[in-house]
């Protein structure tokens, strides 16, 4: 084809001035350039093709060990996470004890702060990178320390739940004192109402000769009593003291009907009447 284009540049070579055969040549050079630059531009689409190539396989391989990494860090999260539920259920059953026996258990203060500890170590593991290989670095440093928080979240389960049984032994332990304590009180109860009983007998007689009446009051011991009677709600409030030789009787007269008299003595309830 070059020698068809060539040839009729030779014959009109011939015929014309010598700036014919200037633009003769320039035709002839314009095809190889041509080829050149295609031959150029094959071998530029072949490098970068080539180029391409090995940078997908370098981001695949990098994209497979993130995922890979990703899994084991998803993994350790998942059995952090269930480390973490379970602490938490411990640690309410925890302070459920703590609640029954709060002013016996000072022991429980101490699951109290390591449960605290815990959680601290648990949130410190949440932390992540922005960027590819930050990623990839972190994830990898999470599942190590994921590992080693999670063996320690166990070993410290372990301990609450040896503090917890213990705190309930306790607590049946107080509970039964407690219950053995509670009857023998009641049993007392009733001896020391009885002592404290003032140990008299009253009985008001109403005078036939006035509105007013008597108080008897007779001592039921044998020995001795000492009282104070006091008067409220009459016409002249007053107060008196007396003693009671064992088995007499102390009258107290002219009371007015509706009048309030307390009877006391020392290491005895006093005795609340009203005149009738």
């Amino acid at each position: 084809m070059i020698e068809q284009l060539s040839r009729p540049s030779e014959t009109s070579s011939q015929d014309t001035s010598p700036s014919t055969s200037d633009e003769g040549h320039k035709r002839k050079g314009a095809p190889f350039g041509l080829l050149a630059t295609c031959v150029i531009l094959a071998v530029a689409v072949v490098s970068l093709g080539v180029m391409i190539s090995k940078r997908n396989a370098t981001v695949t391989a990098v994209n497979a060990q993130l995922d890979k990494a990703n899994t084991a860090t998803t993994q350790a999260k998942a059995d952090l996470s269930r480390a973490n539920d379970r602490a938490d259920e411990l640690q309410q059953q925890l302070d459920a004890a703590k609640n029954q026996s709060s002013d016996l258990q000072a022991q429980l203060k101490k699951a109290k702060g390591q449960g605290a500890d815990l959680q601290a170590r648990l949130d410190k593991a949440t932390s992540h990178g922005s960027d590819l290989q930050t990623q990839l670095d972190q994830a990898q440093a999470n599942s190590t320390e994921s590992q080693t928080q999670l063996a320690k979240a166990k070993e410290a389960a372990s301990g609450m739940r040896k503090e917890l049984d213990q705190a309930r032994s306790q607590t049946e332990d107080l509970k039964a004192q407690l219950t053995k304590a509670q009857g023998e009180i009641a049993k007392m109860q009733p001896l020391a109402a009885k002592a404290r009983a003032l140990p008299v007998a009253t009985t008001f007689e109403k005078s036939f000769w006035s509105s007013g009446a008597t108080l008897h009051v007779k001592n039921l011991s044998s020995q001795p009593l000492k009282v104070e009677i006091s008067l409220a709600g009459a016409a002249n409030a007053a107060s008196k003291t007396a003693t009671i030789a064992g088995g007499a009787t102390l009258d107290v007269q002219d009371l007015a009907a509706g009048a309030h008299v307390v009877i006391a003595s020392d290491g005895f309830d006093p005795a609340n009447l009203t005149v009738r």
